[in-house]
């Protein structure tokens, strides 16, 4: 057999080659974004502000599932907007952490410490953590040069509501760093590297996801080929054949897509110059019961005055708040039975507590439970006093001597705040009122 008959096989086997090359990078080279890396929630502005009732809600939950939970100072709220979505975060008390909170069909809760300038002296290395208070996924990224160079993963104990057994410190699983990743990076005639995001990515062809679609048939029965293509994707692309580092249980890969990206690219985003103070009484509408034992009968109606004058020169100023669900100010028609109790409780708390203004956040307005008593004009929410949030305060000797007070008054029904919880004055078993004085009288 000649060298020439060689030579034609192999011009044939080249011109069967190059053309179905052609067609296999023809469906490979398709560009596209990784939606593990874009954050979905971010990535459609909103200039709607933040109902911080919301995180007066989730601030219960933290609190009876986490034991010893830290508290958060509320005094020192700060708000700013990353990518047009409002962002508001809270210091934990003695840490330097803080806890991050934006609207995005539902509440996202992130916990941040930047350990950037923190340690240097006993070298440790430049790093932002993350907790993931909706997944408990944590992460923390380290940084070389002021870019991210690696990023530890791993997935802390979910936190249970019942049992209060729960501790943030336990890490359950552990990461076992980038080997696999880059395994399967290299396997997809890829090039592992750390992106500017923090997250490992590969740069290359994803020969795992082209064979994915290969052997897989979509929802008309179709196989349609276009899992492989030449981009830089993250590690979450390899998570069902056990290659992403440290995926080590059940997690969301776009979890950090709100705030890891973009703190990563730009920390300087967490720099206080970037964000401002805001007072605000995070009030929670719905934080009363379904009553529907108490009588609707209000009997006489009235207003709540702009002031209670007692004796001595004592006088107690009342301010009037607008709900947001409905933005519908307090100061509407109730039972004179609930300005009476109110007025003989300020005139008893007064006598011990310098207590000059109530903020009334509510009486029939906003929105409460169907049987509430708001809506019977038997109820009323304090949601600051002298003029500072009671979320801010907790149960401080003022709010201890209100709710002291009107445990006392005549026809006492609810008394729900953050010195403690009582129907009838006897201990109730009810949810939230961190951020408010819940008051209700009986009806005739």
């Amino acid at each position: 057999m000649s060298f020439t008959f060689f030579k034609q096989k192999l011009s044939i086997i080249k011109f069967l080659v190059v053309p179905l090359t052609l067609v296999f990078l023809l469906f490979a080279c398709r560009k596209s974004l990784d939606q593990s890396f874009v954050s979905k929630d971010l990535y459609n502005p909103s200039n709607e502000r933040l109902n911080t009732g919301l995180i007066s809600k989730w601030y219960d939950w933290y609190n009876k599932s986490i034991s010893n939970a830290p508290k958060l100072d509320f005094s020192k709220a700060q708000t700013s907007r990353i990518k047009n979505i409002e962002v508001i975060r809270i210091p934990v008390q003695n840490s330097r952490g803080m806890i991050y909170f934006y609207e995005s069909n539902g509440l996202k809760a992130f916990f941040i410490r930047d350990n950037r300038g923190f340690g240097l002296n006993r070298g440790i290395k430049p790093n932002i953590e993350f907790i993931n208070l909706n997944t408990f996924e944590y992460k923390v990224s380290t940084y070389q040069n002021g870019k991210v160079d690696s990023v530890f993963t791993a997935l802390l104990e979910r936190p249970s509501s019942s049992t209060k057994q729960s501790n943030l410190e336990t890490i359950v699983k552990k990461s076992n760093g980038t080997f696999w990743f880059d395994v399967g990076c290299v396997l997809s005639l890829g090039i592992p590297r750390w992106g500017p995001t923090g997250e490992r990515e590969c740069w290359g062809l994803n020969i795992w996801g082209w064979l994915g679609e290969a052997f897989s048939e979509d929802q008309s029965g179709e196989r349609d080929l276009e899992g492989g293509y030449w981009t830089s994707f993250q590690s979450g692309y390899f998570g069902g054949v056990g290659l992403e580092p440290g995926n080590n249980g059940p997690s969301d890969p776009g979890s950090f897509a709100s705030f890891l990206p973009t703190i990563s690219v730009d920390p300087t985003i967490l720099a206080p110059e970037n964000w401002d103070y805001i007072s605000d009484d995070f009030y929670s509408e719905d934080g009363d019961e379904d009553d529907v034992n108490n009588s609707a009968d209000t009997g006489p109606l009235g207003y709540f005055p702009s002031y209670f004058s007692f004796s001595n020169n004592r006088v107690v100023t009342i301010i009037f708040g607008t709900t947001s669900s409905d933005n519908l100010s307090a100061n509407q028609e109730v039972s004179q039975r609930l300005i009476d109790a109110v007025r003989d409780a300020l005139d008893a708390a007064t006598l011990t507590e310098n207590i000059t203004s109530i903020y009334i956040k509510a009486t029939t307005n906003g929105g409460h439970q169907n049987g509430s008593n708001h809506y019977k004009k038997l109820a009323v929410d304090i949601s600051r006093i002298n003029g500072v949030p009671i979320i801010t305060t907790g149960a401080n000797s003022k709010v201890t001597a209100l709710q002291n007070a009107l445990d006392n008054v005549t026809h006492r029904r609810e008394n729900f705040g953050p010195a403690f919880k009582h129907k009838f004055g006897s201990p109730w078993t009810v949810g939230g009122h961190a951020d408010h004085i819940h008051f209700s009288v009986n009806g005739y």
